[in-house]
């Protein structure tokens, strides 16, 4: 009994932290998201594309900056929390180092033009984010699964972000201040965060030492090398269509772009800070319940990933059009692809996580590399020939490539058992994609609407979701009722 009160009270907390840090991240994007939608029409087509690619290389340089220090950190605190002040010491020297590596190297990139014509002053720009994100200890409060902090965090910066373009960004000529909207809204939540932050926990340099220095880097470095590419993967089409196609082909990728990454950088990243910290004790405290987790939380994602992909498919084409102004048409069918390559992304997350939880942290990276390898062949091949909308399905390519290669070598769950929990979603999917498609000459709407009954529908008929999975589901949504209380005993149930 008390095993199963202590399940139950987990699967809440978890369920509330990724609620709180959910809504947080969906809140504070959707502020930020609707900024860069104000900035694609006050900008047009051509700038937009210039501010997205610098954007992206400074995303670039934030997770070289990290390198795995935050993951490495958030394993090693959730489990031994009163290591966290030295954690907090450690993580932030070294960020702060790096910094100067990234800005210097990026004036050298400049300065050697190795960025494409007319992006090199907002590439340096976007650079000096860098210094301030190095401050960054929003990873503490998710170690430690008090996420209201950071949640809190990630909505300012949305606030101040779109407040910022919109006070100061009445067109092309004011490209410039929308760069600095964008430093100021990453710079004031992370300086408040981080004083809050060091008087509740305390800030340790005593016990830091260039050898301590050089074991966190090499403990971190696998983790950090993944993460590297991970976002390298998630930004490549925007970078390879920047260096190769028009700005108006930029423009129009990184908008469809912009509204996958949404769900993508954001969901997902939601999922894996709360995952990480209650996976990495299950593993040392019960490999079952660890296991148990990682195969019915694939189940969930796999059907959950492929309703977005034929929501996406009828659906998208409206949306992008109550997005964006006519200009960016051309982003429609780019929109609609790129949402498969999410929809694969969001079948193996689960995977990545229980990776980096049970210490597999080089089979992490053996993947990542792979799925680089796959991007950076596909992507220059795909748009080359076949332009923006090359660049998308060069995403689905490998991100599908990536998923079949986690699920023969992960090593918590048998391929049999994958194809076990996969197969009844996969023909619904089908099912439901061919009976939308039949309906040619009616509106996307109901084809959608159609195919999403059909999908759902069969998924109820061949038992895809079982009793068991409501039953989770149900303690999933009593979370709620832990928030309104303050989630005291979930709390302390988690520790």
């Amino acid at each position: 009994m008390r095993k199963a009160e202590w399940h139950l009270s987990s699967v809440r907390l978890l369920a509330r932290n990724f609620i709180i840090l959910f809504s947080g991240n969906v809140a504070g994007q959707l502020l930020y998201f609707v900024g860069t939608l104000y900035l694609a029409r006050v900008l047009g087509p051509a700038a937009f594309g210039i501010w997205s690619f610098a954007q992206a290389w400074q995303l670039y340089l934030l997770r070289f900056g990290e390198f795995g220090f935050e993951v490495t950190a958030i394993r090693e605190v959730a489990r031994r929390p009163e290591d966290t002040a030295s954690w907090i010491g450690s993580v932030v020297c070294l960020r702060f180092f790096f910094s100067f590596f990234l800005i210097a190297g990026t004036a050298f990139a400049v300065t050697g033009n190795l960025v494409p014509h007319g992006t090199g002053n907002a590439v340096v720009l976007f650079s000096l984010a860098v210094v301030p994100v190095s401050f960054v200890l929003e990873w503490v409060y998710e170690a430690r699964q008090n996420v209201v902090t950071t949640s809190v965090a990630r909505i300012a910066k949305g606030v101040l972000f779109g407040l910022g373009v919109v006070w100061f960004v009445r067109g092309s000529a004011d490209f410039t201040n929308s760069v600095l909207a964008y430093l100021l809204s990453v710079a004031i939540p992370v300086g408040v965060v981080f004083v809050i932050a060091v008087r509740s926990f305390g800030f340790d340099l005593v016990s830091f030492s260039w050898a301590r220095a050089r074991a966190l880097i090499r403990n971190a470095s696998e983790v950090g090398i993944a993460n590297i590419l991970s976002h390298y993967s998630l930004f490549i089409g925007t970078m390879i269509v920047g260096y190769v196609l028009t700005e108006i082909d930029l423009g129009l990728f990184s908008a469809a772009h912009r509204v996958v990454v949404l769900p993508w950088a954001y969901v997902i990243v939601s999922f894996q800070r709360v995952l990480l910290p209650t996976l990495a004790r299950w593993y040392v405290g019960s490999r079952t319940q660890f296991e148990n987790f990682v195969e019915k939380f694939f189940r969930f994602t796999v059907i959950g990933s492929f309703g977005i992909g034929l929501a996406g498919t009828f659906f998208g084409p409206t949306l992008m059009s109550l997005l964006y102004p006519s200009a960016y048409a051309g982003a429609t069918e780019v929109f609609v692809v790129l949402l498969w390559a999410l929809a694969f992304a969001g079948m193996r997350f689960i995977f990545e996580i229980a990776l980096v939880a049970s210490d597999n942290q080089r089979q992490y990276l053996k993947g990542m590399v792979l799925l680089a390898a796959l991007y950076t062949i596909a992507t220059p091949l795909l748009s080359s020939k076949y332009g923006i909308v090359g660049a998308a399905w060069a995403g689905v390519a490998a991100e599908f490539g990536y998923f079949l290669y986690l699920a023969i070598t992960f090593p918590h769950m048998q391929v049999a058992t994958l194809v076990r929990q996969i197969w009844r979603p996969v023909i619904a999917c089908l099912l439901a994609a061919v009976t939308g498609a039949s309906f040619g000459s009616v509106p996307f709407a109901v084809q959608g609407i159609t195919s999403l009954c059909v999908f759902l529908g069969f998924l109820v008929f061949s038992k895809a979701l079982s009793s068991e999975d409501a039953q989770t589901l149900l303690q999933l949504a009593g979370a709620r009722q832990a928030i309104n209380r303050g989630g005291s005993n979930d709390s302390r149930s988690g520790e």
